[in-house]
């Protein structure tokens, strides 16, 4: 989802919320504020008639998250660069002075300093990683310092999943099919769909369905909305 995000059509995303084992079939009432940690979304379970709160766990109004993508280290004709494979965009770190020191000897009087980088591994060359399928690194481990996305949390909501209006799904992420206008599609598939929450339906499930939380059961969702903050001074 970092191509649709990066183009500023994602700015909504659902995650079930997750409950207490001991609760069944909760419903939402109401959300409250007073925490320490900020508000919570208060639920009544319906069996044992009793009210109970939860956190979100992805943050609060106002809150900056950062976002992780398929990366690589490599060298460039410019020296070190974070390379994005989601669209080979570069990052040139001798651009940044976070990652220089003084070195008289150096053209500049400055040289890149690879210990501020931590264990990122340079020696590839940019232009045998781009367009290819081996070398780069999940997103899984990517360091903060190497992130290029961050997000700004500007609404949290609770609904169910079922509950998405068109314009949502398209907040989500969905897509016009580049074969037919009037469908849609998720942004990595080839199937098309007739409405916007028909291919969210099938977003939802490709992630959710192996964790029992599939369109099918209706699970209570976080909806998190966010605004993209400027990112850094990228090149081609």
């Amino acid at each position: 989802m970092v191509k649709p995000t990066l183009a500023d059509t994602k700015t909504n995303t659902r995650r079930a919320v997750r409950f207490p084992a001991f609760v069944e079939n909760p419903e939402f009432n109401s959300w409250q504020d007073g925490f320490p940690e900020g508000r919570r979304a208060i639920f009544l379970g319906s069996h044992s008639e009793e009210f109970f709160s939860v956190k979100c766990p992805y943050g609060q109004i106002g809150d900056r998250l950062w976002v992780r993508e398929t990366w690589a280290g490599a060298n460039t004709e410019d020296g070190p660069a974070i390379l994005y494979r989601a669209n080979n965009h570069r990052r040139y770190l001798m651009h940044e002075d976070a990652f220089l020191e003084a070195d008289p000897t150096a053209r500049g009087g400055r040289c890149f300093d690879y210990s501020k980088t931590g264990r990122v591994d340079f020696s590839a060359w940019a232009g045998d990683l781009e367009g290819e399928d081996k070398g780069w690194k999940p997103s899984i481990h990517m360091p903060r310092w190497a992130s290029r996305i961050t997000l700004e949390i500007v609404d949290i909501r609770i609904e169910r999943v079922q509950d998405i209006s068109d314009e949502d799904s398209m907040a989500e992420g969905i897509i016009h099919s580049k074969w037919k206008w009037d469908c849609f599609e998720t942004p990595d598939g080839h199937i098309l769909y007739r409405s916007p929450a028909q291919a969210f339906k099938e977003l939802w499930d490709s992630i959710n369905s192996d964790r029992g939380l599939s369109w099918a059961v209706n699970p209570w969702a976080w909806v998190i909305v966010f605004k993209r903050l400027p990112e850094l001074n990228l090149c081609s």
